[in-house]
């Protein structure tokens, strides 16, 4: 089999991985309820159509419905992440979510594994020495713990792009008006799939921090279908709008500190940081009106066509 086909197969695994089986018009007599049926499931009482037997199959599917893994293996559905992320999303917000591990409790297993493995593997963040006396000292503790406490901090600062991803790719050919709770599973898979490539990272080389605008771009064309230089300047406007959005939560982090110390004394730093809070404002709101109304113009020439 030559590259060409491989790379054939491969897509079309990205957009059709599930295969399910069909006991077809057989019929079965439940090992429960004794009801007779045909089908995958029992109508009467919902149990398997599967053999009574205990076999070491039936072992290892019961140990992993003690953590959610029955039908959705989470390490699968880790596998598909890596392989076909925007498709995995777009499943789920399709409602396809019986293949899919759920996102909260997968992006949770994720989190405390990558803290236990930093842990074993003696990766540690640089720490902050704090000054009891400085005024920034509320912001140097809400860091140092957010970098002691990876999981966490990966999944607040990914969270910033819910709001960017919601009205940059609002009219996106795949799932356009898309509403803002499922930007927010959007960024639960990205956030379990960043913890994983900063562990990779953390292990391996850090020039591969390349890999995650790499993996946004093709998670944010796989899921909304746009095409190369749509999807990247989209994803250009959303960085820009995450990092004023970063930039204006570290500044309401200094006034917060400065009013805790200082009182409301507005010069210097409190009045700096409201002029700094007020200009990123007006710079976030210029470039979600740019790209909500430049993706709506495109969206109406699409449909008169």
């Amino acid at each position: 089999m030559n590259i060409r086909k491989q790379i054939d197969r491969f897509r079309a695994w990205q957009k059709e991985p599930y295969k399910y089986t069909d006991k077809g018009m057989k019929m079965q007599r439940c090992a429960n309820c004794g009801h007779e049926f045909t089908g995958n499931y029992c109508p009467v009482c919902g149990q398997k159509a599967e053999g009574a037997r205990v076999t070491w199959r039936w072992v290892w599917k019961n140990m992993m419905n003690l953590w959610g893994m029955d039908s959705r293996s989470m390490p699968y559905t880790l596998w598909q992440l890596l392989l076909r992320p925007g498709y995995l999303i777009s499943d789920y917000l399709s409602g396809r979510r019986k293949v899919s591990f759920p996102p909260f409790n997968m992006l949770f297993i994720v989190a405390i594994i990558y803290t236990l493995a930093n842990y074993i593997l003696g990766i540690e963040a640089p720490t902050i020495e704090i000054d009891v006396n400085d005024s920034m000292r509320y912001l140097y503790k809400s860091i140092d713990w957010l970098q002691n406490n990876p999981g966490w901090g990966m999944m607040m600062l990914t969270m910033i792009l819910i709001l960017p991803t919601w009205v940059l790719f609002r009219f996106a050919p795949r799932h356009t008006c898309h509403t803002f709770p499922e930007s927010v599973f959007i960024q639960l898979f990205m956030t379990t799939l960043m913890l994983i490539l900063s562990f990779v990272i953390s292990v391996t080389f850090k020039w591969m921090y390349l890999l995650i605008p790499l993996y946004y771009f093709f998670c944010y064309r796989q899921l909304f279908g746009y095409g190369v230089w749509s999807t990247i300047w989209r994803l250009i406007l959303c960085f820009f709008v995450w990092l004023d959005l970063f930039f204006i939560v570290i500044c309401a982090a200094i006034v917060i500190s400065t009013l805790i110390k200082d009182g409301f004394d507005f010069s210097g730093i409190l009045l700096g940081s409201f002029i700094v809070i007020a200009i990123l404002l007006v710079v976030v709101a210029a470039i979600l009106a740019f790209g909500y109304f430049i993706s709506r113009k495109q969206i109406r020439k699409h449909e008169k066509k």
